[in-house]
């Protein structure tokens, strides 16, 4: 039986947290994705037509080519449908950008923690100190992801340093 636990499920933490009698204003950002499975991809880098505001970056494997093409984001629930017009942006977009006329592949949601004030919850629950919360970071969870376990180690070892005080979960 662990002692310790660290809360980092992402855009799922909230619903997690609240279990703790924590209340953070977790939303969530969906981020619309769709792919297509080629012969051979018409890029050989990730790029984005900013007029169109997503990108396209290909993706290589011994069975072939992808393309996979992210964007249009919105604010709304885990539980929510999808917006297929969101979809059909993406894809007639690429449609245009590129001239493909391969079939959607594949079309997913990605799930981004969001918070109102743009800062990630790393720290102790308020109301059970053996529960560090370490989520919330908006777009950038990957690359804050060494800090934040080395925060995150620190409080487990000696609790939290006090300059960490603004990524509290308590400042909710």
């Amino acid at each position: 039986m662990a002692d310790r636990v660290v809360l980092a499920a992402g855009a799922w933490s909230a619903n997690l947290a609240r279990q703790l009698g924590d209340r953070i204003p977790l939303d969530t950002e969906r981020g619309y994705h769709i792919e297509f499975d080629l012969e051979h991809s018409p890029l050989n880098r990730p790029t984005c037509p900013v007029e169109s505001a997503f990108y396209m970056t290909p993706l290589h494997s011994d069975e072939g080519a992808r393309l996979r093409v992210a964007g249009t984001v919105e604010l709304s629930s885990l539980a929510g449908p999808a917006n297929p017009a969101r979809f059909d942006y993406l894809e007639s977009r690429v449609r245009k950008v590129l001239g493909i006329d391969a079939p959607v592949a594949r079309r997913w949601l990605g799930f981004r923690p969001t918070l109102p004030d743009c800062v990630p919850v790393i720290g102790p629950s308020p109301n059970e100190p053996r529960v560090i919360h370490a989520f919330g970071h908006q777009h950038i969870g990957v690359t804050l992801a060494g800090v934040t376990g080395r925060l995150v180690s620190e409080c487990l070892a000696k609790g939290s340093p006090e300059w960490i005080t603004p990524c509290s979960p308590a400042r909710f």
